[in-house]
């Protein structure tokens, strides 16, 4: 795997190599995962969260399983408030994928079932909020982070 350096902190990870495969520890998950390029941008905005902005790991989850159309999906990660309610959804994409409609569709989506009021769609590279009004059924967009 290439390390690209991404538009967030640098992120104390724990890499090893497994068969020839990089493997990453994951930040909340607290287990080594392959390091995809996905993953890569995954545990920087974990560490991100944890570092900066002082989020708890024990109100994050990676992977979130939910379902969408009796189809089941997986939320990258989702932070919970002290309530167990969960308030951001996080969509984190290789460097290599724009940040499209179809990623914030897939987001709204899962958002579906989760009912937040915040959306990051993040690549490593841009990172995009988007406020949701579930009354008004709008979106409003800005560009976040750096």
């Amino acid at each position: 795997m290439t390390i690209i350096p991404l538009n967030l902190p640098n992120a104390p990870l724990n890499l090893s190599r497994k068969s020839g495969v990089v493997h990453v520890k994951c930040l909340v998950r607290n287990k080594y995962i392959v390091c995809t390029p996905e993953e890569w941008v995954r545990q920087h905005v974990l560490n991100y969260l944890i570092s900066v902005e002082g989020k708890k790991k024990g109100l994050m989850a990676v992977e979130y399983d939910l379902r969408y159309n009796g189809l089941k999906r997986r939320a990258d990660i989702v932070v919970f408030n002290e309530n167990g309610i969960p308030e951001v959804l996080i969509e984190c994409k290789a460097t290599t994928v724009s940040l499209s409609n179809d990623v914030l569709n897939q987001a709204a989506q899962y958002n579906n079932e989760l009912g937040v009021k915040k959306l990051i769609l993040t690549n490593g590279i841009e990172h995009v909020e988007c406020t949701v009004d579930h009354v008004k059924k709008k979106i409003q967009f800005k560009k976040i982070w750096m």
